[in-house]
């Protein structure tokens, strides 16, 4: 039975796949959205639905909201349209193809406050890394320290340096780069230190969640697992898939269910 609907879904890929549809349901209800750029769930508007609640109730109107690893757009758009047309979103993203899509959506949705980087954030900014791409999975496309061999040669942006040359700073942060989660905020000291800026780090693994739940708290934010909303008072217990920082004076969000 599952290969049956495997192959009726790549068939429907395939029927699809030049043409820009109606997002169904969810946070981008309404949104343009082509089909090849990401799982069915995009178009139906069933993606992460628990985390995609979490950003609804995350960002207000008028925010300011960098989406480190935007992939196709989804978050953007949805970001777009929750901070208004006062609001800012600034979206990352290296992958060629993602890229594509990403500035297409944001061009067919006519998300005018959206302003994409299409480089990776890093911990050196200008520093070379050559970007892997995944052209099976494109939610999971990596980055090499190594600058020759496959794959495609580019500049590293810190999120500091980019604020600095004139972008504005973010109220929330959405960041999922595939384990590089920890260079990114290596790279952005002074937004971290700045204490207004709330965090949504989708973590990849033990060693961001061991990195950066210390790392934020010894800068004064109340770290939570985002699987149950809690706080993580002392050393984390593992596993936690994505984390949510917030700074003084910031309540975990009340999430619709």
């Amino acid at each position: 039975m599952s290969m049956l609907r495997n192959a009726a879904r790549s068939l429907l890929r395939i029927l699809t796949d030049p043409f820009n549809f109606t997002i169904l349901s969810g946070i981008n209800r309404g949104r343009q959205w082509r089909v090849k750029a990401g799982t069915i769930g995009c178009w139906l508007g069933t993606y992460e639905r628990d985390e995609a609640a979490l950003i609804a109730a995350l960002i207000p109107k008028d925010a300011v909201v960098f989406d480190v690893g935007a992939h196709a757009g989804y978050y953007t758009l949805a970001a777009s349209r929750l901070v208004g047309p006062t609001g800012r979103v600034i979206a990352f993203e290296p992958d060629p193809v993602n890229l594509g899509y990403l500035r297409e959506h944001v061009r067919a949705n006519r998300a005018d406050n959206v302003t994409v980087v299409p480089q990776p954030v890093g911990d050196v900014h200008d520093a070379k890394v050559t970007f892997v791409q995944n052209v099976d999975h494109r939610y999971e496309s990596t980055m090499s320290g190594a600058i020759e061999g496959p794959g495609e040669t580019m500049s590293l942006v810190t999120l500091d340096r980019v604020i600095e040359g004139g972008l504005p700073a973010p109220d929330i942060v959405k960041m999922d780069i595939e384990s590089a989660e920890s260079r990114a905020i290596a790279g952005c000291p002074k937004l971290v230190a700045r204490q207004k800026t709330s965090w949504l780090i989708s973590t990849h693994g033990a060693e961001n969640v061991l990195n950066l739940v210390p790392l934020f708290q010894k800068a004064g934010y109340a770290v939570h697992d985002v699987q149950d909303g809690k706080r993580i008072l002392g050393a984390p217990e593992l596993p936690i898939y994505t984390m949510l920082a917030l700074p003084p004076g910031r309540n975990y969000p009340v999430v619709a269910s």
